[in-house]
């Protein structure tokens, strides 16, 4: 059992180191452009996924054209990607303060973070008297389950038995 798992880790490393050379060589300038990120390729199992999002503005990726398909996903950008996929406007939250000490003025997603403060679907939590919402934490999948049921106003109901052993 433990020879199995040591291949197969050993297996997706392998894989990821060729991956990221497919990647560095598909960047941009490159001759490889049929990717809207030049680390998504096109025979990857996410790209129809990812592509999608972009094209609908959901996921915008990173600068230098890289989306990192492996990495985690923070607080703050799932919290922006819900809600641009629910088509929530946070125009007017653009200029407003934060009610959370941990995200500065300066934060790229305080308008997404305030939207979401104002219209209950984030909290946060109070320690010592000041309120912190943790932004680059990664997100789990409880928080992202909170996230996405009160963004689409669904109500949680009432549990008699859990389906997951671990909850």
């Amino acid at each position: 059992n433990d020879d199995l798992k040591n291949a197969l880790s050993d297996m997706n490393d392998a894989l990821s180191k060729v991956e990221a050379l497919i990647g560095a060589a598909n960047i941009p300038g490159g001759t490889n452009t049929n990717t809207t990120f030049y680390d998504v390729l096109s025979t990857s199992e996410f790209y129809t996924y990812i592509t999608a999002l972009a094209a609908r503005n959901v996921v915008s990726g990173y600068a230098d054209r890289s989306f990192h398909p492996k990495a985690n996903v923070t607080r703050a950008e799932f919290l922006k990607m819900a809600l641009i996929a629910r088509g929530r406007d946070t125009t007017a939250y653009q200029n407003s303060a934060s009610p959370f000490a941990d995200v500065p003025s300066f934060h790229a997603l305080r308008p997404y973070i305030n939207y979401a403060v104002a219209n209950n679907i984030i909290t946060g939590q109070t320690l010592n008297g000041a309120r912190y919402y943790y932004p680059e934490k990664p997100i789990t999948r409880a928080e992202a389950t909170i996230i996405l049921m009160r963004i689409t106003g669904i109500a949680p109901g009432v549990a008699t038995a859990s389906r997951f052993f671990d909850v």
